[in-house]
């Protein structure tokens, strides 16, 4: 029961994390667009990284902050397989013709989905490519936390 509730705790706190980084992440693209240029692979390469460094840092934060959580793994495995359960689900939904379908995704997953926004079209490539960014994201919240973990551990063993 302990496993589970930590699960829950660590999915909540990354769900509020990214609820934070939708409102930053429309506010700057409603300003600065961000561009899909000819070169596919450095905007897609772009846009695989900025996930990774935007969920580590909410990764790191949650650790700084929230002393005693033990470990984040679970809950961004929960946090990753619904962001990727509902992009299967929207597609599923566009090819059926439910156009709002994609967008409501769009709409909720906003901070890896905006740089995918002005892609010339979204294909195959596109999502293997959406897929890759949300395995970053996970990898970014893991490796995120545990970096300010060895960093606080690294500090109490200072202090002594």
């Amino acid at each position: 029961m302990k496993r589970f509730k930590e699960t829950l705790y660590g999915f909540v706190l990354i769900l509020y994390g990214h609820c934070l980084f939708v409102g930053l992440l429309m506010l700057w693209t409603s300003y600065i667009p961000i561009l899909w240029n000819k070169s596919i692979w450095i905007n897609v390469g772009f846009a695989i990284l900025m996930p990774f460094i935007l969920y580590g840092l909410i990764g790191f934060i949650i650790a700084r902050l929230i002393r005693n959580l033990l470990t984040v793994k679970l809950g961004a495995i929960l946090f990753g397989s619904i962001m990727s359960l509902g992009f299967v689900i929207a597609v599923f939904m566009q090819s059926k013709g439910i156009a709002i379908a994609l967008e409501g995704y769009t709409m909720a997953n906003y901070p890896i989905v905006a740089f995918y926004r002005n892609a010339p079209n979204y294909g195959y490539i596109t999502g293997i490519a959406l897929l890759a960014s949300i395995a970053a994201a996970y990898l970014g919240l893991v490796n995120g936390f545990a970096l300010q973990r060895r960093i606080l551990r690294s500090r109490e063993g200072e202090k002594r």
